[in-house]
């Protein structure tokens, strides 16, 4: 697996799937997770509310619906969404992100 820093538009990443951090419903209501539930499609935020409940720690991954991306890594920081979370959170979804897209 290569990982790559980029930055800018996480819709223009030039990669196979991006990362969402997700809540644990799977609920992709706003800031980043608003940004890619526009462009991709309402379908994969229903692909994500059906693998719910996703714990911290865990990933589910859902198609790219309207994007150009291979599929769509869902990893949560917080059960619910708008909670504040604490860093710890952080290094698990990644974990699980990294996981998810090596196995795949």
């Amino acid at each position: 697996m290569e990982i790559e820093v980029q930055q800018g538009s996480i819709l223009e990443a030039r990669a196979d799937a991006i990362v969402n951090a997700a809540n644990s419903q799977g609920v992709m209501g706003g800031g980043v997770a608003g940004v890619i539930r526009r462009a991709a499609g309402k379908e994969v935020e229903e692909e994500a509310v059906a693998q719910a409940p996703i714990p911290v720690g865990s990933a589910a991954l859902t198609g790219g619906g309207k994007t150009r991306f291979r599929g769509i890594i869902h990893a949560p920081t917080m059960p619910q969404p708008a909670q504040r979370i604490p860093a710890e959170n952080v290094y698990k979804a990644t974990a699980a992100a990294l996981r998810l897209a090596e196995e795949k």
